[in-house]
């Protein structure tokens, strides 16, 4: 979520992109999400399990996202779009492995407890990307004079944001590594 917001700002602000254009650049990111989470996702998880799809899932969100620092001022919208789709399939394998695999062995009973845990943690991690966005690029635009610098001058703070929204992941697939596909089983259809 820190990325969609970092994203939109430096097409509209930085690049003066519209609204119109800034979403239709970023839509290509649902439609990869929607390709993996609803056509393939679930044969996915049953073949390969919670694990590693959380892992190449994160790991290659993370790497899409700080492909962006790599970006200019001439960088073509169809770049960004591509980027986009790229993020999406990726974050598709992460939603269908970390939806399931969070209530595997969550009791019915328990699972409106674990349901407000995890839409709670889920909030707070968007909030902080949000933040983190927003504190980076401001600290480095503030640096180079405020939003009157020139624009030259204000690109390399929506790349240090890229970077660090990029970046951010790396704990989330590291930690992924610890996600057990035994404890998923069931809900890989597996005895």
């Amino acid at each position: 979520i820190g990325h969609v917001y970092l994203f939109s700002i430096y097409l509209q602000d930085f690049r003066g992109t519209s609204a119109k254009l800034t979403g239709l650049t970023q839509a290509p990111q649902a439609v990869g999400v929607f390709i993996i989470s609803s056509l393939i996702g679930r044969r996915l998880y049953q073949r390969v399990g919670p694990r590693r799809l959380l892992a190449v899932g994160v790991a290659i969100t993370g790497l899409s996202t700080g492909a962006f620092a790599l970006s200019s001022a001439a960088t073509e919208l169809w770049v960004f779009g591509s980027l986009m789709l790229i993020r999406g399939l990726a974050m598709g394998l992460v939603f269908v492995s970390i939806q399931t695999a969070v209530y595997a062995t969550t009791s019915l009973a328990d699972t409106g407890r674990a349901t407000s845990v995890f839409n709670t943690q889920r909030q707070i991690a968007f909030a902080g990307g949000v933040a983190l966005a927003a504190s980076v690029i401001a600290a480095k635009v503030s640096a180079v004079g405020g939003d009157d610098a020139p624009a030259i001058d204000r690109l390399p703070a929506y790349q240090w944001g890229f970077l660090a929204m990029g970046l951010v992941m790396l704990p989330a697939a590291l930690a992924s590594w610890f996600v057990r596909d035994e404890d998923a089983a069931a809900t890989r259809g597996l005895a």
